[in-house]
This record gives structure tokens, C-alpha cells and sequence, in this order.
């Protein structure tokens, strides 16, 4: 058996074949289990949040924290016969194939849910019927520019948030704990012309992350760029745009960079907004409100049961090494996903 030595959220093992015999290393600790404790017995245990947290509660190091072999030696496991611990590993291998099956199952049924509301997305978008125009977002913006290219002077207790691409989540900016602050003299230094028709969009990194202002006191870093929409133009249609496969594809294109994305302002301000009449942008909205509505239900939905499928992993675990595990496990899983 193989233990990872580094720990950052979780310890992490595996079980190799005894044929490989594996080389040196010093982030690797290698366990061989006695006669007397089954290996898969082991892996479990050592998966179970007893354990887990046992060893994560005895890592050393500041910049990187690990486990050290002799915290393994010093550890008192009890364990049951050996007959005993087949019987759990048994019992828990038919339990998480069931459970891995299950996980498999949502994670595909969110996926499609993000993927249906996109390819409808994406439709719209492709797929115009009369009157739509293509304008480029130069032609239906009063201002259009980026955040600072630099770093303002922060000041923990500041007024205002120096945001990034990385605050933009779907119309709103976040305000996240790692957010730096400023003064209200680094505001005025470095503020830009943002009103209430100001539409906010990642260009640097994750592309087409998007939010509107609605007087937050920020300031914009160089992977934010801002544009203020002229009238008779819908923010929140030109919002669904830009998180369309449409706008998506065409920023990836057009984007540089081999790390880190970047798009620049002549590509934002060439590309070609597909825009109906204002009554049919209102529309449309409110037809993509509806569906964005359902979607984030589905995808609450599904994430609960992902959750669940976890807790229902530890939950048997907890069971098995407290002498408990007595329910069958199909009939666990099914209150799970229920």
C-alpha cells in the first residue's frame, strides 16, 4: 500500500500489486499490512474521516505539510479478526460500486442540465429569425476599456474592492474573502466611468464571466473590462450573449496567450452582437430567465444528491469500524438518491 506523505484537504492511498515494486520517494510512504490485517481493510480505514482526520491533526511543516513515517508506526489501529474484516470489505465494495454507480449517474444528469441550457443558448444565438442585426459591441457602447494594469496601494480597512474577472458570476459582482481593499484616493486614481448600463466581462484567464454594476464601490483590475451599453440595447440580453457558446468560441479564438487566456480590447470591441429588436430582446430574456431558473433548480438538485452519495461513503465507513454495519447496502443507496 501507498501513502501519500503531503497533505493538503486529504490524506490519499492506494494499494499496488505486489509484482511492482515501487521506486523511492520521499513524498511516498510504503506500507506492507501483516498476516493479520487485510489490505483493503487498511485502505478503507485509512478513507474513513476517523482516520483522516487522526492524521491530518499530526501533519508538520509550514509551506508544505506532511505526515511523518513515524506517526504511521505510532498508530494504535483496532481492527477485528481477519475473517471479520473480509466480511466489511465485502459488504463495503458491493456498497460503493453501488455508490460510484449512483455518482456516475447524477454527475451525468448535471451535466446534461448545464449542456441543454447552453445548447438552447446557443440556439438562440445561431439560429435568428428576421430583423436581427449584427452590431459590433463598439457600435453599441459609449465607453469601452479595462481595469488597471498594475497593483494599487491596498489598505486592509479600505472602502473599496479591487476586483478581477475572477468577481464576475453571472450578472453580480462577488466580493470574495481574498478581495483586497483600497482607499477612497486609490479610488479616485484609478476609477473608471461606470453607470447603471455598465456590463462587466472577464477577459484574462476564465473568459466570458459576466456582471453588472450596480454602484459597488470598486475599482477594475486589467482582467476585468467594462462597456457601457447605449440605449435601446438590453444588459441582460447582451449577458446571455456573452455566456453563449457564441461569444465563448469567439473569445477562445481570438484570445492569446498559451497559460493564461487573454483577449484584448480591439477583439472585445470587433465582436459582432446578434441583436433583434428591443421587444424581442425583452422576450428572449425573459424566456432565458425561465430556463436559467429551472437549470440552477436541476443542477441544486443534483448537487444535493452528490453530496448525500459522500456523506453515505462516510456514513458507512463510521459504520464499519464501529461494528454496525448491518443494513444492506442497496437499500442505503436508495435513501441516498431518493
Amino acid at each position: 500500500m501507498l501513502i501519500s506523505r503531503v497533505v493538503t484537504d486529504e490524506m490519499r492511498c492506494g494499494i499496488v500489486p505486489s509484482e511492482f515494486e515501487p521506486a523511492n520517494c520521499a513524498n511516498i510512504i510504503l506500507l506492507r499490512p501483516g498476516p493479520d490485517l487485510d489490505s483493503q481493510f487498511l485502505r478503507y480505514l485509512i478513507n474513513s474521516s476517523y482516520a483522516q482526520q487522526y492524521l491530518m491533526d499530526r501533519r508538520v511543516g509550514s509551506a508544505q505539510q506532511v505526515v511523518n513515517t513515524k506517526v504511521l508506526k505510532d498508530w494504535v489501529i483496532p481492527f477485528p479478526s481477519l475473517e471479520e474484516q473480509k466480511r466489511i470489505v465485502a459488504i463495503l465494495d458491493e456498497a460503493f460500486a453501488g455508490i460510484d454507480t449512483a455518482i456516475a449517474n447524477t454527475e451525468k444528469n448535471l451535466a446534461n442540465a448545464r449542456e441543454l441550457f447552453e445548447s438552447y443558448l446557443n440556439s438562440v444565438f445561431s439560429q435568428r429569425g428576421d430583423g436581427w442585426e449584427d452590431k459590433k459591441l463598439e457600435e453599441i457602447t459609449s465607453k469601452l476599456g479595462d481595469g488597471l494594469h498594475g497593483t494599487p496601494k491596498y489598505t486592509p480597512d479600505g472602502e473599496y474592492h479591487f476586483i478581477n474577472g475572477n468577481n464576475l458570476n453571472d450578472g453580480v459582482i462577488e466580493f470574495k474573502e481574498r478581495t483586497k481593499k483600497v482607499s477612497f484616493e486609490e479610488f479616485e486614481k484609478y476609477k473608471k466611468e461606470l453607470n447603471e448600463r455598465t456590463v462587466l466581462v472577464s477577459i484574462n484567464g476564465t473568459l466570458g464571466n459576466v456582471a453588472f454594476y450596480n454602484n459597488e464601490k470598486v475599482i477594475l483590475g486589467k482582467s476585468a473590462c467594462y462597456f457601457n451599453l447605449i440605449n435601446g440595447v438590453e444588459k441582460a440580453f447582451v449577458k446571455y450573449v456573452i455566456q453563449s457558446p457564441y461569444f465563448l468560441s469567439y473569445a477562445h479564438r481570438e484570445a492569446t496567450g498559451a497559460t493564461i487566456k487573454n483577449v484584448s480590447l480591439k477583439s472585445m470591441r470587433k465582436f459582432k452582437v446578434p441583436l433583434p429588436s428591443v421587444e424581442k430582446q425583452k422576450e428572449l430574456v425573459v424566456l432565458l430567465d425561465g430556463l436559467s431558473a429551472e437549470t440552477r433548480r436541476l443542477e441544486s438538485i443534483y448537487q444535493q444528491k452528490l453530496n448525500s452519495l459522500a456523506e453515505l461513503k462516510q456514513s458507512l465507513l463510521q459504520k464499519a469500524f464501529s461494528g454496525e454495519l448491518t443494513a444492506k447496502p442497496d437499500t442505503l443507496i436508495n435513501e441516498a438518491v431518493a
